[in-house]
C-alpha cells in the first residue's frame, strides 16, 4: 500500500502556517507579508512516491511560492510516481508558484495533477519548466510518461477558467530525438489569471514577432531577431509565443538553454507590471 506524504501551506494577511512530512520540507525564508516559501522534496521523487499539495490563500493574503532546485524525476522501472495538488484563493488574494525545471530522468513514469478554486479578486501565476531529460547524460526524452494537467476553477460554480492537459509518452512508441520538441530540449509555461472582471485581469505584456513566414516570436538568447530558416544547428534560440486568457494571459516557450527559463518567467511577469513585493 502507498503511503501517501503531505504539505500543507495557509496564508493569512499577516501570518503563515506551514506542515510537511519528510522527504517534504517547506523553508519559510520571508516571514513578513508578501511570504515567500521554498519548497523541497530530498533525493527528488522515486518509485512509488506519493505526495499531496494544500495550499490556502486567505483574502488579502499573498504568497511566492519556489523550489530548492530542480525537481528530479528518479528512474521508475515497475510503478510510477504522483503528485496531486489542491489550492484554494479567496478574495484579493495571489498565489505566484515559480518553481526550477523538472528534470525526468531514463525510465520514469510521473503524473501532476493541480486543481486550483478561485473566489473573485483572487490571482494566480503558475509557471512550470521542463527539460527533456538529463542532457549532460545524453538522455533526450528516455522517460517512460510524463502527465501534467492544471484546472483553474471558479469557486462558485466550478466552471473552469482554464485547463491545460500536457502528456508526453515517448516510452511507448519509436521516434527520434526530434519528433518531440524538434532541436529544443526544455518548453517552460506561465499561466496568469486575476479572476474579477471589474479590475480588467492582468496586463498582456507585449512581444515582438518577426516579419518571416513563421510569424512567431523567434529570438536568440541575446534578443536579437532569428529567422527560423537557415538557423545554425548548434545554436542556442528559443521560440515562444502568447495568448490572452480571461482575466490574464498564457506564455509559452521552447529552448535550448533550459537555465533561463526561469529568468525569462520573472521577466514577463516584470513586463505584466504584476509586483510580488
Amino acid at each position: 500500500m502507498k503511503t501517501i506524504v503531505r504539505q500543507r501551506i495557509r496564508v493569512f494577511p499577516h501570518s503563515i502556517e506551514t506542515y510537511y512530512e519528510a522527504p517534504l520540507h517547506l523553508f519559510v525564508v520571508k516571514r513578513q507579508p508578501p511570504f515567500h516559501v521554498v519548497s523541497a522534496e530530498f533525493a527528488g521523487l522515486l518509485e512509488g512516491d506519493h505526495f499531496e499539495t494544500e495550499i490556502v490563500v486567505e483574502s488579502g493574503a499573498c504568497l511566492t511560492l519556489s523550489t530548492q532546485e530542480a525537481t528530479k524525476l528518479m528512474a521508475m522501472p515497475s510503478e510510477g510516481a504522483r503528485h496531486d495538488w489542491h489550492i484554494v484563493l479567496h478574495a484579493d488574494s495571489l498565489l505566484a508558484f515559480l518553481p526550477n525545471e523538472t528534470i525526468p530522468f531514463a525510465h520514469s513514469d510521473f503524473i501532476q495533477e493541480v486543481i486550483c478554486q478561485m473566489k473573485p479578486g483572487a490571482s494566480l501565476l503558475w509557471g512550470e519548466v521542463v527539460i527533456a531529460g538529463r542532457l549532460a547524460h545524453h538522455e533526450y526524452f528516455q522517460f517512460r510518461h510524463y502527465h501534467s494537467r492544471l484546472s483553474i476553477l471558479d469557486w462558485d460554480s466550478q466552471r473552469p477558467l482554464y485547463h491545460e492537459n500536457q502528456c508526453l509518452k515517448p516510452g511507448t512508441i519509436q521516434f527520434e530525438d526530434r519528433d518531440i520538441w524538434g532541436r529544443f530540449t526544455a518548453w517552460g509555461s506561465l499561466v496568469a489569471i486575476r479572476h474579477d472582471s471589474s479590475l480588467g485581469g492582468f496586463a498582456v505584456p507585449s512581444l515582438k514577432y518577426t516579419q518571416g513566414p513563421w510569424s512567431r516570436p523567434y529570438y536568440t538568447p541575446e534578443g536579437n531577431e532569428d529567422e527560423r530558416d537557415g538557423a545554425d544547428e548548434q545554436s542556442s534560440f528559443y521560440y515562444q509565443g502568447q495568448s490572452s486568457l480571461p482575466g490574464g494571459f498564457l506564455w509559452r516557450i521552447m529552448t535550448t538553454q533550459p537555465q533561463g527559463i526561469h529568468h525569462l518567467i520573472h521577466q514577463r511577469i516584470k513586463e505584466a507590471g504584476i509586483s510580488l513585493g
